[in-house]
């Protein structure tokens, strides 16, 4: 009987163990699912986080980017601006500088044309005046002899 309870007792803890050994390697498995599970989805977490920042990244380069053409194109259009008005100036001198040369051409015509009929006027009154004075001249010598 004793053999019996041995053996029953050798038996129980051969059961025993193996079940704890099932049981060990079930839950091995499973801790290892388990880690495998969580680090697939911290995985999943850090590639979804790191789309994130990408577009962010991307968002914040465009937002640069469209900063620094716009800066480019406020540049070229002073610059543009700056150019147009210099022109214009140059242009509106010339046109001026020309207009005074006429203008002054006029003047001179005109100023030369008063002078001519001014003289005519005075070689008019000239010739009547010596005219008057050889009349008289004459009369004077008529009346004497």
């Amino acid at each position: 009987k004793q053999s019996l309870t041995r053996q029953q007792s050798a038996a129980l803890l051969i059961q025993s163990s193996f079940r704890s050994f099932m049981v060990k390697k079930y839950m091995h498995g499973a801790q290892m699912a388990a880690v495998k599970i969580q680090a697939s989805y911290r995985m999943h977490l850090q590639q979804a986080q790191f789309k994130q920042d990408m577009q962010s990244v991307v968002k914040s380069q465009s937002m640069v980017r469209t900063w620094l053409v716009k800066q480019s194109l406020t540049r070229q259009q002073s610059a543009a601006l700056l150019i147009q008005s210099s022109f214009r100036s140059f242009m509106v001198k010339k046109y001026m500088h020309g207009a005074q040369m006429a203008a002054v051409k006029i003047q001179a015509s005109y100023r030369m044309h008063l002078q001519q009929a001014q003289f005519k006027q005075d070689m008019q009154s000239v010739v009547k005046s010596q005219s008057m004075v050889r009349t008289w001249l004459v009369k004077q010598s008529l009346t004497r002899q």
